[in-house]
């Protein structure tokens, strides 16, 4: 802040016996802090404009050219924020810059307003810019700091530390690095490998390489049998439990045939260009003897029947005995127009009735927690609440992946 230390008076024409008149506006300074000097005449042209400092000292004059300073102290200040001149002072202040420096990065910039400028110095890219151009493995270089800057934001990166940042570990796009770091990923290369298995986050991805997982169709497989692993079954003994869910309601299955489809199951697993089944998948039959055992003892294949030892055969339960599971989103989104884009709890209620026509009672239904904001026909959805089950999956999962996991966990099943 300029603090006033001088007494000015302005005049149009100074007459003295003895004139001098000083080469530098530094030394006309140093003459009056020297000599204690308060009282300046300021000499105005004929635009009434300071063309000359003067002061009357012991009978003479002494005069210095203004350069351009409309009084002394905005030359001290001037000189102490290192200003050329004092058009690019006067400039400066004009604008709002607090020294030459900024006023000089600014222009050379090409900034208009200080607006920009203040933007610039708050998210760090005055200081940044610099580094960012000595680093050889960033690109591109930048001409200034207001050019990173507009890159910076283009490419939704919030300020310069979150720029480096996310460049040092290959992330392009700010947006991207703030979801991948939040999931856990530390580089990008981890994050496009999980996008490319479609994993949500680092663990996932850990998991995916410390079983040797080798592409998104071998996780997905995996995944399946995972999500019914019980007693520390095997995955060969999970495959005979799917093939088991799957088999007619009431039906007597022959131990052959059941072996039959298990053998032409388990190809789903064997990788086509090796033939060789995935290094995850454990292997607990040696044979028919084993999986009668597994059959007869198992708790988990009791649900889905009992295994006759004198029939040799597998004998289902009634299907109206286990509990159905409903995705009510996708249900509400289905119709029989293509067109159709709303979605509809009427759709849910069709399908419930219909089940329970054929003497189904236990009936779930889980739906996405933003369904209730999307549904057409809202007054429906108490209706619907009556007739069955009905679940809202927590805001940050999928209703499909919520039902998974559900069963997974033998709570609805």
């Amino acid at each position: 802040m300029r603090e006033d230390r001088f007494k000015y008076f302005s005049v149009k024409i100074l007459h003295s016996e003895l004139l001098l008149e000083f080469v530098l506006l530094e030394d006309f300074v140093r003459f009056l802090q020297t000599h204690r000097i308060s009282t300046i005449f300021k000499l105005l042209n004929e635009t009434n404009e300071v063309s000359h400092f003067a002061v009357s000292y012991k009978g003479g004059l002494m005069r210095q050219d203004s350069e351009g300073f409309e009084n002394i102290e905005d030359y001290l200040v001037s000189r102490r924020e290192n200003f050329p001149t004092s058009e690019s002072f006067y400039i400066s202040k004009k604008l709002g810059y607090k020294n030459y420096q900024e006023y000089k990065i600014a222009l050379e910039s090409g900034i208009e307003n200080i607006e920009d400028f203040i933007l610039m110095k708050s998210k760090g890219f005055i200081e940044g810019y610099a580094e960012w151009n000595k680093n050889k493995s960033f690109e591109p270089v930048f001409a200034n700091p207001f050019e990173l800057l507009r890159f910076a934001l283009e490419n939704n990166f919030e300020n310069y530390t979150e720029l480096k940042s996310g460049f040092e570990k290959g992330f392009k796009n700010g947006g991207i690095f703030r979801i991948a770091t939040a999931k856990g990923f530390s580089n990008f290369a981890d994050y496009a490998e999980a996008e490319k298995f479609g994993v949500q986050s680092f663990n996932e991805l850990n998991k995916i390489r410390s079983n040797n997982i080798r592409d998104i169709n071998d996780y997905h497989n995996y995944l399946d049998l995972e999500l019914i692993k019980t007693e520390d079954t095997t995955h060969d003994q999970r495959v005979l439990q799917i093939i088991l869910s799957k088999l007619p309601d009431g039906r007597k299955v022959s131990i052959n045939k059941l072996i039959e489809y298990y053998t032409k199951e388990l190809e789903n697993y064997i990788y086509p260009d090796t033939g060789e089944m995935p290094k995850w998948f454990t292997l607990g039959f040696d044979g028919k003897e084993s999986i009668v055992k597994f059959l007869t003892f198992n708790n988990a294949v009791k649900k889905y029947g009992h295994y006759d030892n004198d029939g040799e055969y597998f004998e289902t339960k009634v299907i109206q005995s286990r509990t159905v599971i409903i995705d009510g989103s996708n249900v509400a989104f289905n119709s029989i127009s293509k067109k159709e884009a709303k979605a509809k709890i009427e759709n849910v209620i069709l399908v419930v009735n219909e089940l329970k026509k054929r003497g189904f009672t236990a009936i779930t239904v889980i739906a996405d927690a933003s369904l209730r904001y999307r549904i057409e026909d809202k007054d429906r959805l108490q209706e619907l609440k009556k007739l069955v089950n009905f679940i809202e999956a927590p805001a940050e999962n999928q209703a499909d992946i919520f039902i998974l996991q559900l069963v997974k966990k033998n709570i609805v099943c």
